[in-house]
């Protein structure tokens, strides 16, 4: 398996974030077996916030692991004149997506707090070496 690095996890999350406002799944490259959740639901995928959202709010924080090809995302999306707090992980196997997890938390609902997710907080980016 190819050492992905922490850019290419990064940009994954971009191009998955503007496949998902565009609302079309088939612009991703996935693994055949690529498996989607949903706030814990196994879902198709293209399914929930597929069909709602329209584009990614600014900001949002990055959690890459490139030794375990993964990468986590804070942040949020709009849908239709509503927002919603989105947390999502990627596994990436060679260049492929192969498992994506994504919890949404609804505008008004339950710890929805955009400012919050989506500043960047400086402890977050510094590096532990």
């Amino acid at each position: 398996m190819a050492t992905t690095t922490r850019e290419q996890l990064e940009g994954q999350i971009d191009r998955y974030l503007e496949a998902l406002s565009a609302r079309d799944p088939s612009q991703l490259s996935l693994t055949p077996a690529c498996h989607f959740t949903e706030n814990g639901d196994e879902l198709a995928l293209g399914q929930r916030l597929w069909l709602s959202a329209t584009a990614r709010e600014p900001g949002g924080q990055y959690f890459a692991d490139p030794e375990a090809g993964q990468v986590a995302f804070f942040g949020a999306v709009a849908e239709s004149d509503k927002k919603a707090l989105v947390c999502m992980r990627l596994k990436v196997e060679d260049g492929q997506i192969a498992e994506i997890e994504t919890t949404r938390v609804p505008q008004g609902g339950f710890m929805f707090e955009p400012e919050s997710v989506c500043s960047a907080r400086p402890a977050f980016v510094a590096s532990l070496a």
